[in-house]
């Protein structure tokens, strides 16, 4: 997990191939990010990678719950937030990922 985020956005850059992924998010909403990988396969992938942003952390409610890092929505109540997905090129690093997912 990621846990102490400064801003809304992540970057995944493959720097010899100038290339990556990234998004920008609700930081108030999304307090940490996920990082799963699967070494050794899911799916007939080798490897894989899948970053997430989280309301809380860790995965386990119970563990959640005593550090007092998880988020609740009470019966008829909803959660809007924002997030957006990117493809980038040409860049072997990444300052910055704005709300409509320019990569700086």
């Amino acid at each position: 997990y990621a846990t102490k985020l400064k801003e809304g956005w992540f970057a995944i850059t493959d720097t010899s191939a100038r290339e990556g992924i990234g998004m920008s998010f609700t930081k108030e909403v999304f307090k940490s990010i996920y990082l799963w990988m699967p070494y050794g396969g899911w799916r007939g992938q080798v490897y894989c990678v899948a970053p997430e942003p989280w309301t809380g952390y860790p995965s386990w409610l119970p563990k959640s719950i005593e550090k007092g890092v998880y988020s609740t929505l009470g019966p008829g109540e909803t959660l809007e937030a924002d997030s957006v997905l990117t493809v980038f090129t040409g860049r072997e690093e990444v300052s910055s990922i704005d709300a409509r997912g320019n990569v700086f």
